[in-house]
């Protein structure tokens, strides 16, 4: 996990670079092997612009498949916000998603500018690449909203080492640090049919850097590189490096007393009501009863006292093949 912040989507996304200069798309192409196992180069805009405008159906059937999702945490709906959510994450069209565009100004054929102002769906970040010299027409661009960056090609940074000597920083470090943010851009613009789904309490308190710090930490114990959080029941889904998926249940003091209540006539035993009443661990029954799963008791992790919020983390081994992800090859 890069990001510091929850939101309410995280998911990885493909790239695409579009230069005249092969040289430069091979140097890429060497550089950025193992930084995406998806990203796709090319020298002239046709080709691209076809992929392009796939990939705005997909970003669109992406948005109508979240809608549905966050629809359906309604009180008054089916219940199914858990399936759906897990269903999304097992489509193999969400692989295919590009969600950074990178675009060399000065082109031939076509200025990058131009082609990126044809490819405006929500989800997809804009970044172009400039000489010196086209500092001036980049700034132009941004502010018509053709692109949502840009980036010097040959630009350098200095920073501070761990002995406060100066140092610079190569422009293809700085290139991946921007394709990292720029990813994180794609997915919360892309989350954004989600933003209703969590209660005002709780959307509230994870909206405290010191909150969100300890949930971050939690899904980088896991390894977590993609999520979702949902809101009924309430939580997130999480899938790891190592191709697991995990249901983080979150827990506040409004929801530990609607479990509580919920526990009187259960069947539990009289020693697991015990330690959910004293906070020691919870159930992820609202969960399990959505994904027709056998409910269990986890461990209960207080991240905040005030505001109250802690977490059960349960392994989600044994989904049926409809509701099984589909992981990202490779690491990122």
């Amino acid at each position: 996990m890069k990001s510091s912040s929850v939101k309410p989507l995280r998911v990885n996304s493909g790239l695409a670079f579009i230069d005249d200069d092969a040289h430069y798309l091979e140097t890429l192409r060497l550089v950025l092997a193992k930084y995406s196992p998806s990203i796709v180069f090319f020298d002239h805009p046709a080709p691209l612009d076809a992929i392009l405008e796939k990939n705005a159906q997909l970003l669109e059937h992406e948005r109508t498949t979240l809608h549905a999702i966050a629809v359906a945490q309604d009180p008054e709906q089916d219940g199914s916000a858990a399936a759906l959510a897990l269903k999304y994450f097992a489509s193999p069209w969400r692989l295919e998603i590009i969600g950074v565009l990178v675009a060399d100004y000065d082109m031939p054929v076509e200025a990058g500018d131009i082609f990126c102002d044809r490819h405006t769906t929500i989800g997809l970040q804009r970044v172009l690449l400039t000489g010196k010299a086209d500092e001036g027409q980049a700034i132009n661009a941004f502010n018509r909203r053709r692109i949502d960056h840009f980036l010097g090609k040959n630009v350098e940074e200095k920073t501070l080492d761990a002995n406060g000597k100066s140092t610079l920083v190569p422009m293809l470090a700085i290139l991946r640090r921007e394709l990292d943010r720029h990813q994180e851009l794609s997915a919360e613009r892309r989350g954004e049919p989600l933003l209703p789904v969590l209660s005002r309490a709780t959307l509230e308190i994870l909206q405290s850097p010191a909150v969100a710090a300890e949930v971050v930490k939690v899904m980088d114990e896991l390894q977590i590189r993609e999520y979702m959080t949902i809101g009924l029941p309430q939580g997130i889904f999480g899938l790891s490096r190592d191709k697991r998926t995990y249901w983080i249940q979150i827990e506040t003091a409004e929801s530990r007393v609607s479990q509580l209540e919920q526990l009187e006539g259960s069947g539990w035993s009289a020693e697991v009501i015990e330690r959910v009443s004293s906070g020691a661990t919870t159930l992820n029954s609202a969960l399990m009863s959505q994904l027709n799963l056998a409910a269990s008791e986890v461990p209960l992790r207080v991240l905040s006292d005030s505001p109250y919020l802690a977490v059960g983390v349960s392994l989600l081994d044994g989904l049926p093949t409809e509701l099984s992800p589909v992981f990202w090859p490779g690491s990122n």
